[in-house]
């Protein structure tokens, strides 16, 4: 659309530019063209001075006598006469003899609409009458004059010399005249220009009006967004007053009087076209200041309103400042436009901004050849307009696209957000539905509960919701299956409790806490908990996000591969980041605990996470409830130890409860030694070492076992299994990856 919008404004230039003309240099009545070749070297603008009488309506043609002065045939408001300005009301005759090559030419007389009735007489050498045009009736009284502004386009055959007769009467408008100088040139090219002309003219009346009829639908079907609207009717504004300017109506019913009724149309259409376009450009762009649109649709209806109510000498005595009012206005969305370019670099007001240029242009040509500055016959606004409206569909397009784009990326997003909450309120559904039974039959169960009869198996059916499919492992409680979700079909990975823990409530109450604390942290490398419940024989069962990969344990082979274990290093460090802001601690963190899936790693088993509280100081340590601790310093003193030792750190061996985020530090570390360098930073692990020998080992430098990996890195890493107070924070860890993948990145 784009490209279609910037090949239809070079095809108006390139008209544009053919539809100028060389003007002539007439003086004191006579203008030579002896030496001119109409067909070779164009048109001409017959300006310079023409003889002038005031209050003369005379037919003859020059004459040798003094006349009342030689101006160009067009108004004669402000014309002073014997020292006495001419009032706007009267009639006066305009004569030019043209002197022609000898030969015979066939040459076009091309006049535009006036605000005043005119009757121009072509005289040959003779003095006989070659052709007459009339626009409307010239008289000497109000009541004889009847205005009709028509375009004329006169043929003349003629040689040597011709003599035009222009008479003009006016009472109606607050100026008198023609609006641009006749135009002399050869026939058959001004007539395929003005074939041609019309013919474009038609064609943009066209499209015009099915790009408001678009638009207009549009609005129709989105009433929220009112740019279609004010586009439309912007785009049926441009189409009726291309109509009314080249007088489509007039020279379909010359005999009518349409020349004061079309003239209302013309004021009333043009502070139209100003009010939608400052209103379409203030509902896609930010215009600044505010104020200047309100005024703008104050000011335009206040134009409107004269064209309506008033006298023609009213309303067209306000054309000076309508263009005046034009330009400051075009002038201060240009200055908008910039601001928005620069300011947000937004790329579409930078298209616009070029849109508006092309805009400007035209409507100074057009006053300025009104007042004489530039020498030009054809009327460019119109145009100008068009080709600034063929843009800006273009623009108004692009937006509609992308707010469609948006709309379907919204509508998308929120499908999926309707189908999370359909799980979930699936989830409270059976939560809430089974909870009253559950609570009822769960101190039941722990008294009588039995080793379950039957053995977990695929295709067994779990509480009647949930079918298992097939065996992904056993861990230290129990077996964990994937299952299928009987209510919507969606596969989650199921912990059923061992046989030996189902009459053990501290175990019962370890996997319960285990899927509080899942369920208080949301992170992407987190498995989410999504049920917990107990099974028809009072086992307790938990309904995990299903991972489909495999854990970090099973895949030793690939460790000690840089570009495999680095991408993984800082996702762990996410997971862990986000467990402490859930105010718990992992306290298991090791390989088997790690699940990879297409390269995206999921922390799972919180099985002996515990909740923190951060004390004065800035220290924090693990919470324990009266029951836990005496179980866990119990099994401490027995020799035992919760958790896996290869990677505990070795405060741990004085008790659980010395648990901090610096011990999952630690537990991160042998997990990073190992992905790095392939071997444990430990023979034998510390928490199992005497007190003394905990303080003596120390582990080998990471940088000799792997030289290529980054120094700063490496020795952030090996300060993870130092102690406690040396340990880095999950903040410093980030940063030195970060850090590490932007120096491996340089060339």
């Amino acid at each position: 659309m784009r490209k279609v919008s910037l090949a239809l404004a070079l095809a108006l230039v390139h008209w544009a530019c053919k539809a100028e003309t060389t003007p002539s240099q007439g003086q004191q009545g006579v203008v030579d063209l002896r030496g001119w070749h109409f067909e070779r070297q164009g048109a001409v603008t017959l300006g310079g001075e023409w003889a002038f009488d005031w209050l003369r309506l005379e037919d003859e043609p020059l004459r040798e006598r003094i006349h009342d002065g030689y101006v160009p045939p067009l108004t004669w408001s402000g014309l002073s006469l014997r020292g006495t300005e001419l009032p706007v009301e009267g009639y006066a005759t305009y004569r030019l003899k043209v002197l022609l090559p000898s030969e015979p030419q066939h040459l076009l007389l091309a006049t535009s609409p006036a605000d005043s009735a005119y009757r121009l007489r072509v005289l040959d050498s003779r003095g006989n009458t070659l052709s007459i045009f009339e626009s409307g009736t010239v008289g000497t009284t109000r009541e004889s004059t009847r205005m009709l502004a028509r375009p004329g386009h006169i043929p003349i055959d003629a040689s040597d010399e011709i003599t035009l007769i222009l008479q003009v009467s006016n009472f109606q408008m607050a100026r008198a005249g023609l609006w641009l100088l006749p135009v002399l040139g050869d026939r058959p090219a001004l007539e395929r220009a003005w074939e041609y002309e019309r013919y474009l003219e038609l064609v943009l009346v066209g499209m015009l009006l099915m790009m408001g009829l678009h638009f207009l639908t549009l609005f129709s079907m989105r009433r929220d967004e009112r740019a279609p609207l004010w586009f439309s009717l912007f785009c049926f504004s441009m189409a009726f007053r291309t109509l009314l300017l080249w007088r489509y109506f007039e020279e379909v019913h010359p005999e009518t009087e349409l020349g004061l009724f079309i003239l209302r149309l013309e004021y009333l259409d043009l502070p139209g076209i100003v009010a939608f376009f400052v209103l379409f450009l203030s509902e896609i762009f930010t215009i600044r200041p505010r104020w200047f649109v309100r005024m703008t649709v104050v000011v335009c209806l206040g134009f409107a309103a004269l064209a309506v109510v008033t006298p023609p000498q009213v309303f067209t005595a306000g054309r000076n400042a309508l263009q005046a009012f034009l330009l400051f206005g075009l002038g201060c969305l240009a200055v908008s436009l910039v601001l928005e370019a620069v300011r947000d670099k937004n790329r579409l007001a930078a298209v616009m901004l070029g849109a508006l240029a092309i805009f400007i242009t035209a409507v100074l040509h057009d006053i300025l050849a009104e007042h004489q500055i530039i020498h030009s016959s054809f009327s460019a606004h119109a145009l100008g307009g068009s080709c600034f409206l063929f843009i800006q569909s273009a623009l108004l397009s692009i937006l509609n696209q992308r707010m469609r784009r948006g709309l379907e990326d919204a509508s998308s997003r929120l499908s999926s957000q309707n189908r999370e909450m359909a799980v979930l309120n699936e989830d409270l559904r059976v939560q809430v539905a089974v909870r009253s039974r559950s609570l009822a039959s769960t101190l039941h169960a722990l008294l009588v509960a039995t080793p379950r009869a039957v053995e977990p198996k695929p295709g067994l059916i779990v509480a009647h919701r949930y079918e298992l499919e097939r065996h992904l492992g056993t861990g230290g409680m129990g077996m964990v299956f994937s299952a299928k979700r009987l209510s919507d079909q969606r596969r989650v990975a199921l912990k059923l409790i061992a046989n030996s823990y189902v009459s053990n409530p501290t175990a019962l109450a370890r996997l319960a806490r285990e899927a509080e604390t899942a369920a208080a942290i949301d992170h992407p490398n987190v498995v989410r908990v999504l049920d917990i419940d107990l099974d028809e024989q009072g086992a307790l069962f938990l309904a995990m996000e299903l991972v489909e990969g495999r854990d970090l344990e099973s895949q030793r082979s690939r460790f000690g591969e840089l570009a495999w274990a680095l991408p993984l290093l800082p996702q762990i460090l996410k997971a862990l980041r986000a467990i402490h802001s859930g105010g718990v601690l992992h306290r298991d963190l090791k390989p088997s605990n790690i699940l990879l899936s297409d390269g995206v790693v999921k922390v799972v088993d919180f099985g002996i996470a515990r909740p923190m509280r951060e004390e004065s100081g800035g220290r924090v340590t693990v919470e324990m409830t009266q029951e836990s601790s005496t179980h866990e310093i119990q099994l401490t003193r027995a020799g035992s130890i919760l958790g896996s030792p290869p990677y505990m750190a070795p405060e741990l061996a004085d008790g659980m409860e010395n648990s901090s985020k610096a011990s999952d530090i630690f537990s991160f570390g042998c997990i990073a030694y190992e992905l790095l360098c392939a071997r444990r930073p430990f023979e034998k692990p510390l928490v199992l070492e005497r007190p003394v020998e905990r303080l003596e080992q120390t582990a080998p430098p990471l940088g000799s076992l792997c030289p290529s990996l980054d120094g700063h890195l490496a020795k952030l890493i090996d300060s993870c299994l130092q102690r406690a107070a040396q340990r880095p924070s999950i903040e410093e860890l980030l940063a030195a990856f970060a850090l590490s993948d932007s120096v491996q990145a340089r060339p």
